[in-house]
């Protein structure tokens, strides 16, 4: 159940969120110009944390929907009355994956802008604090622990920050904290 999260309130969530930021902020000992650059880049995390509530939301009203849809068509069939199939059609569906792709390249693009500079201006020590403190920033839903994968966080895809976890299911992925 992915650690409980899905069967959490918006309210507990967003909690959770914010304690998060909190804690970043708190481990990463920022000096005064750090903090006016943490300011942009915690923007960007709350805009995410957002748009993944606003996800959680249309995926759990698409699945209501689709049940209810599934309920009926059974009674229908008993019934002897001819259905639909009820799956969402595939036209629509490939504009919407386009639609949400282009959504998370905008949100990564805001997130690189805001982070870079914040980034250049860490110290070894924070840059080490940052890197895992970035796993559980940008979560996106965590769909399977693949925080990464399509859908989640900023980015999606599958090019090492996309399994498992965000740095690699297996030690250091292609891309991973390594390699930042």
């Amino acid at each position: 159940d992915h650690g409980g999260w899905h069967k959490m309130s918006p309210e507990a969530r967003q909690r959770m969120d914010e304690g998060k930021l909190a804690m970043a902020k708190t481990a990463l000992k920022l000096n005064p110009e750090q903090d006016k650059l943490w300011a942009a880049l915690e923007t960007e995390i709350r805009a995410s944390f957002k748009a993944r509530a606003d996800r959680m939301a249309e995926r759990k009203k698409m699945w209501e929907e689709r049940r209810k849809s599934r309920d009926e068509s059974k009674a229908d069939d008993k019934a002897g009355k001819v259905t639909a199939s009820g799956k969402p059609d595939i036209a629509e569906r490939i504009t919407k994956m386009s639609q949400h792709m282009s959504e998370r390249a905008d949100r990564m693009k805001a997130f690189a802008a805001a982070f870079t500079p914040l980034y250049a201006s860490l110290s070894d020590e924070q840059k080490e604090v940052m890197r895992p403190l970035l796993r559980d920033l940008m979560g996106g839903e965590g769909h399977h622990g693949k925080r990464w994968a399509m859908g989640g966080g900023w980015g999606g895809g599958r090019d090492g920050w996309g399994h498992g976890g965000g740095w690699g299911h297996h030690g250091k992925g292609k891309g991973g904290p390594d390699r930042m």
